[in-house]
């Protein structure tokens, strides 16, 4: 089972489901994401939409896995990007590669257009060894709770 979630960046769409895959089914999947909403996604930059795809039924913690919107995005990235809202807070990024955690690096604010949903861009350099991504945010002096983000590992 596979839980697929979209989110647009100005938050007028939201969406998940879960997904079962074939057995034994490896390497980059196309799924058919059926909606009514379409004509929105396909007006969409891919910038303006965030995915996120955890293994297990929506609603319930799973690790994550690497998605995009097309088979070119996903073949072999050199970068990883993650869209984050920052909930007003300066946000870093950092990497877990075998069992070292990488040094934290800023991610950038964006600035243009409506920022519902997320607002800030992080990119990580993408390797075989990255196993799990930490995301720290700093409000004013006070670091508050990282959040990790355990990647599947096939």
């Amino acid at each position: 089972m596979i839980c697929m979630q979209v989110m647009s960046r100005d938050g007028s769409y939201w969406s998940e489901n879960t997904f079962s895959l074939p057995p034994g089914e490896e390497g980059a999947v196309s799924l058919d994401y059926p909606s009514r909403y379409l004509e929105k996604l396909y007006s969409e930059q891919p910038s303006d939409l965030a995915l996120m795809a955890k293994f297990g039924s929506c609603g319930k913690e799973g690790l994550a896995m690497i998605s995009g919107w097309s088979a070119a995005q996903l073949n072999e990235p050199d970068v990883l990007v993650v869209l984050i809202n920052s909930a007003r807070s300066s946000t870093f990024i950092s990497g877990r590669y075998a069992e070292d955690w990488g040094r934290p690096s800023a991610c950038e604010a964006i600035t243009e257009g409506r920022r519902t949903a997320y607002d800030t861009r992080c990119e990580i350099k993408f390797e075989n060894k990255l196993n799990a991504i930490k995301i720290m945010r700093r409000r004013y002096d006070r670091m508050l709770r990282p959040e990790i983000i355990t990647l599947w590992k096939h």
